[in-house]
C-alpha cells in the first residue's frame, strides 16, 4: 500500500463535496508529474486529502477505488 496526497482548491472541489458524492474522478489535471503520480496509485492506496489556498491544511483521508484510465476526447488527454 502506498500513500499520497490529493490536493484541491476548497472553491474548486472540497472534502465536504467529496463526503456528500462518495466518489469522484480526479479529472482535469495537467500538472505532468501529478499526472504520472495518479498513474501509480493502485486500489486500497490512501491518500491524505488537502485543501491548498487559504486553509493550507490536511482535511481527510481518502482510498482509492478504480485504477488510472486514460480518456482521449477531441485530440487531449484527460485523466
Amino acid at each position: 500500500m502506498n500513500y499520497w496526497i490529493l490536493k484541491s482548491e476548497p472553491e474548486a472541489y472540497a472534502w465536504d463535496t467529496l463526503m456528500c458524492e462518495k466518489k469522484t474522478p480526479w479529472n482535469g489535471v495537467r500538472n505532468y508529474q501529478a499526472r504520472n503520480n495518479l498513474a501509480a496509485m493502485r486500489m486500497g492506496d490512501l491518500a491524505l486529502f488537502y485543501h491548498s489556498g487559504a486553509e493550507r491544511r490536511v482535511v481527510g483521508v481518502s482510498h482509492t477505488q478504480k485504477e488510472f484510465e486514460i480518456i482521449l476526447k477531441l485530440g487531449r488527454t484527460e485523466v
